[in-house]
């Protein structure tokens, strides 16, 4: 029997909502695939309609520029047969409220079928998403695999819906293997499991490519690439919903006069929508802050990723930037905003939430020292004590990879365990 496996991956090449933090989640599992004979038997698909209402599955875009030859589909599982699996993978989320809003997308947008009431959308949220209904159909079962996933999303009050509650508890226990990317979900798994010898706990799934796979995209602009060269690399504006501050402004001009850089923006908003560089940009120029600047006319994954490797230090508020920097080793400092006036985004648990998964990844990797909180910027000895971190970092030529050393070997052990898995299948 060829039995497959399906990936319900990131939504690259989704909608607006394909960027290139998502892309590198799913490159990590092309390098993976890439690997083991017969990868024919894994199938990449998109799991979810993602961020706007005006939803098509499109092919990647020629600019993005990335090596993933599989097709990408709608993954509703209907072909699976017997022994089949299902690896849901990277930035999946499990939240209720995010599942009922992507049942809603998928209905109205992809199936082309309005949703007729409540029931009908949890219906679907329960077939397409947490399947235990449509496992409880087929007279065999297919195996269940997730990794690099997260509960980020769910809402205390979630747990009180019982059937929403019984699905999420039906998955974990059901799946053969999982792993979550953050310490919340792995220690909610191993309650649910009963399960305190194995840890729960990988990594964000775009940690998996190595620095060199990543450098290795192809680049359409050396000119570009080279104005990054041991400069600030900045970007603002992907997880914030608050303006940025005067005070964060002002604590990168004295981080940018004290070691006597420049500050270089990174074009992430070429990829996804740049709430805040434009505004960004506004404030250096009115404190006179000193910025490389470049012609931003073309230019592909590969050239961003180079450049931000190029970089002594990068600064933003953004999660996937952040990523690709300790996967690239360089030292990224985190100044995420968490105001919003969103209820819907302070319920989702966005905003000022100590499940944020930016401030979880700085500090479930001792990394808590490059993790700048906004409104202590304020204060001049806070502010001190973080330019000395960095003052150790940049004039000792500190490596990023020494710092995430602990990171990246555990991305490595993840890897190679996914890929005995896959190669046992």
């Amino acid at each position: 029997m060829n039995k497959k496996i399906y990936f319900s991956c990131a939504p690259s090449g989704v909608g607006s909502g394909a960027n290139l933090g998502m892309q590198t989640v799913d490159f990590a599992i092309f390098n993976i695939l890439k690997e083991i004979d017969k990868a024919d038997r894994f199938i990449l698909t998109a799991p979810w309609p993602a961020y706007n209402n005006d939803i098509k599955i499109l092919k990647l875009k020629e600019r993005d520029n990335f090596p993933i030859k599989h097709i990408y589909g709608l993954t509703q599982f209907e072909n699976l047969s017997p022994g089949d699996g299902v690896f849901y993978w990277g930035d999946f989320q499990w939240g209720f409220d995010y599942q009922i809003q992507s049942a809603y997308r998928l209905k109205k947008n992809i199936l082309k079928e309005t949703p007729k009431s409540d029931l009908e959308l949890k219906r679907t949220m329960e077939n397409r998403f947490l399947l235990r209904d449509f496992f409880e159909k087929q007279k065999e079962s297919f195996e269940i695999f997730s990794y690099g996933t997260t509960l980020f999303q769910n809402r205390f009050y979630d747990f009180l819906d019982s059937d929403y509650f019984d699905n999420l508890k039906w998955l974990i226990r059901k799946s053969s293997f999982i792993k979550f990317r953050d310490p919340y979900s792995a220690n909610f798994c191993s309650e649910i499991r009963n399960d305190f010898s194995t840890s729960f706990q990988g990594v964000d799934a775009a940690l998996l490519s190595t620095k060199e796979e990543l450098l290795s995209l192809p680049i359409g602009d050396k000119e570009f690439i080279n104005v990054f060269e041991g400069q600030i690399g900045y970007y603002f504006g992907r997880s914030s919903n608050a303006y940025p501050k005067y005070h964060v402004t002002k604590f990168i001009k004295e981080i940018q006069k004290k070691f006597n850089k420049k500050l270089v923006r990174i074009p992430w908003a070429y990829f996804s929508m740049g709430l805040f560089s434009d505004a960004m940009d506004k404030y250096f120029k009115i404190f006179r802050v000193a910025r490389a600047v470049y012609d931003d006319s073309f230019f592909v994954s590969g050239d961003i990723l180079k450049g931000m490797a190029k970089c002594s230090l990068i600064i933003t508020d953004t999660y996937h930037i952040a990523i690709n920097a300790i996967a690239l080793g360089i030292p990224a400092l985190m100044i995420p905003e968490f105001r919003s006036s969103r209820k819907r985004d302070a319920n989702m648990g966005y905003i000022e939430s100590w499940r944020d998964k930016r401030v979880l990844l700085y500090q479930s990797n001792s990394l808590s020292d490059l993790l700048v909180l906004p409104d202590l910027l304020e204060n001049r000895d806070y502010r001190q004590s973080k330019i000395q971190v960095l003052k150790k970092i940049l004039e000792t030529h500190q490596s990023g990879s020494i710092l995430f050393e602990p990171i990246l070997r555990r991305a490595k052990c993840d890897r190679e365990l996914i890929h005995s898995l896959l190669c046992s299948y």
